[in-house]
């Protein structure tokens, strides 16, 4: 990749981190631009070269969060037997909630 392309890449990445965890702290109401520049360690005008709006940025940080989360899920049910994974345990073998 060339390094110009890795930097932006690096700085879409950083913004969407940035965004969600000040909207995790704040919240989508009091969070601003200015603030998820600021923890990206981004110029403000960059933030509106990658994102047209705020919306956008909050839609585009909640996939990159969901894309997380289904990776771990995807690694820890591979860590699993695959008999379990299939459904091909018994039932009396199976988790039963107390």
């Amino acid at each position: 990749m060339a390094p110009r392309v890795a930097r932006a890449a690096d700085k879409r990445r950083r913004l969407k981190a940035a965004a969600a965890q000040v909207l995790h702290e704040r919240g989508v109401e009091r969070t601003t631009l200015a603030d998820i520049a600021r923890v990206a360690e981004v110029p403000v005008g960059n933030v509106y070269y990658y994102f047209k709006t705020k919306d956008e940025l909050v839609q585009a940080a909640l996939s990159e969060h969901r894309s997380r989360r289904t990776r771990r899920v995807v690694l820890a049910c591979r860590s699993l037997p695959v008999r379990t994974r299939f459904g091909l345990v018994p039932a009396t073998q199976r988790y039963q909630p107390a």
